[in-house]
């Protein structure tokens, strides 16, 4: 994208009442897409799914580390130790999608 602007650090009228802002439409995701979502870092919160275009969460029965090393890996998440902690019981929080 080029759109025209003034050399970095030079405005001459620009205050902290002109910081610009927006917001974003989430794309569509794709059949198998994995995100995590509520956590406090992008290494950990809520596993949600993309079936037909919309995320839905993953119900933790038989949810184990197993299962959490996995998606870990498919997010290239590895951890130091290849060994990622699982959560049950929406630790993360509930979401408003499906199961």
């Amino acid at each position: 994208i080029d759109c025209s602007h003034e050399p970095i650090g030079q405005y001459d009228f620009c205050t902290h009442n002109d910081d610009a802002g927006l917001r974003c439409e989430e794309l569509l995701c794709s059949n198998g897409d994995l995100r995590l979502v509520g956590g406090s870092s992008i290494y950990e919160g809520r596993v949600e799914l993309c079936w037909e275009e919309r995320w839905g969460t993953v119900c933790d029965d038989s949810w184990d580390d197993r299962e959490a090393a996995v998606v870990c890996n498919q997010l290239g998440l590895i951890s130091q130790n290849n060994n990622p902690q699982s959560f049950r019981r929406a630790a993360f929080g509930y979401a408003s999608s499906s199961v």
